[in-house]
């Protein structure tokens, strides 16, 4: 598998080949946008669309394609988690929103992409709530591609246009993920996502409220200090008092489709792990078990945090079951698989299998488990297989989960 900076270097590479010369961040959002139709387009379909003419010269540059369909591959899995992962790059400068939606910047480019490839959605025959969602989801990428553009979509909001485009950029993902759960899973004819018509008058105490806390939610989830533990106390309950009487019952369960609930439910992580870096992991586990009752889908991923914690703790049967429930290729999920086998029997045939299926799908994690190589400047992205994804399997706790069962290290590094 290709790191996340070789990919793109690929790609980048690849687009300059092709007849279109799409860009990595076009081709990216293209990618997110066939996600969420609610057939598959096969390669066969978008793959002349989206490069057009190719003329390969070399096996070097055939070769070219992998780095393609490695990304098409890793996009297609995230959405059958309802998880849209919009890259690092294309963001909304504060400081500057018209330099940010310049035409060949990477929010614009991502942008572009994921409206051509709606083109494949058929329209027609989505139902009228089905084609509303469509809708508003597509307004909200196209106003991210030029700064009239955004300029336009938030002109209701007179002086304070830029703030509120600021607060649209976070929920571009999220429309997505809606989009996805919708048009791809039935989302609306579940129950549980059935949303009322008069949701915005029942919950306008919700959403004032959440748009408060917007204004300073990055510099929170951004301090690792313990001191900010309290300011989090005194948010959540702010927001528990404007959900009001029976939201959390009645919203259980899609809590991460609600857009006015996702900063509570990312405070709420990072108070967990807050409290677990300072002794408090009793406490972390609850809450990380809490947001899987609140989204059993985990859009937020915080499954693998919670499988070291469980670990850390000696909590075998719970973390028996959360593995179970996420029978994935993940690495804190081989990892999990491999201690458990170890703490039942470190000498059976079951821990030497899940030993061997941990090391198979990364090689470096050893290293990073060892404390051979440091974990540096994580960016977010990473692809199975790469240090990338062993650097966040140590930022997940990874490390402490090791160190909590005696003896594992050292049973991981013998052949």
């Amino acid at each position: 598998m290709l790191s996340p900076q070789t990919l793109r270097k690929q790609l980048t590479i690849l687009s300059e080949l092709s007849e279109k010369q799409p860009g990595y961040y076009y081709i990216h959002g293209y990618f997110c946008g066939l996600a969420c139709a609610p057939t598959l387009i096969k390669p066969s379909q978008w793959l002349p669309a989206l490069l057009g003419d190719i003329h390969f010269e070399s096996e070097s540059q055939l070769k070219l394609n992998d780095a393609l369909f490695q990304l098409y591959n890793q996009i297609m899995d995230e959405a059958l988690n309802r998880c849209v992962t919009i890259p690092a790059q294309c963001k909304l400068s504060k400081k500057d929103i018209k330099v940010s939606l310049a035409e060949q910047q990477p929010l614009p480019q991502w942008c572009l992409g994921v409206l051509d490839s709606f083109e494949w959605i058929e329209t027609d025959i989505l139902t009228p709530d089905e084609f509303d969602i469509f809708a508003d989801s597509e307004k909200r990428v196209l106003a991210f591609t030029s700064w009239q553009n955004i300029r336009s979509y938030c002109r209701w909001a007179g002086d304070e246009w830029e703030r509120h485009a600021l607060l649209e950029r976070r929920m571009l993902g999220g429309s997505l993920e809606e989009l996805i759960d919708v048009l791809r899973f039935g989302g609306l004819d579940d129950d549980n996502t059935d949303f009322d018509d008069d949701f915005v008058g029942e919950n306008a105490m919700l959403m004032a409220f959440d748009e408060q806390v917007s204004e300073s939610i990055d510099e929170i989830l951004a301090t690792d200090s313990p001191k900010v533990i309290d300011l989090i106390d005194t948010i959540l309950e702010g927001f528990e008092a404007a959900m009001g009487p029976g939201f959390v019952e009645q919203n259980t369960g899609h809590f991460w489709l609600i857009h006015e609930t996702r900063n509570y439910m990312l405070l709420r992580q990072k108070r967990a792990g807050l409290n677990f870096k300072n002794g408090n992991a009793d406490k972390a586990i609850e809450e990380l078990q809490t947001l899987l009752r609140l989204n059993p889908n985990d859009n937020q991923a915080v499954r693998f945090s919670l499988i070291n914690m469980l670990i850390c703790k000696g909590r075998w049967d719970q973390l028996q079951a959360l593995l179970k429930q996420f029978d994935e290729p993940s690495l804190p999920v081989l990892g999990g698989k491999a201690l458990l086998a170890y703490h039942r029997d470190p000498k059976g045939e079951a821990a030497a299998k899940a030993k061997r299926a941990l090391l198979k799908a990364n090689k470096y994690v050893v290293k990073y488990l060892t404390g051979q190589k440091q974990v540096k400047h994580f960016e977010g992205m990473y692809s199975p297989g790469s240090a990338e994804e062993a650097e966040l399997y140590i930022l997940e706790y990874g490390k402490e989960a090791w160190r909590s069962v005696d003896g594992s290290l050292f049973w991981l590094r013998a052949s």
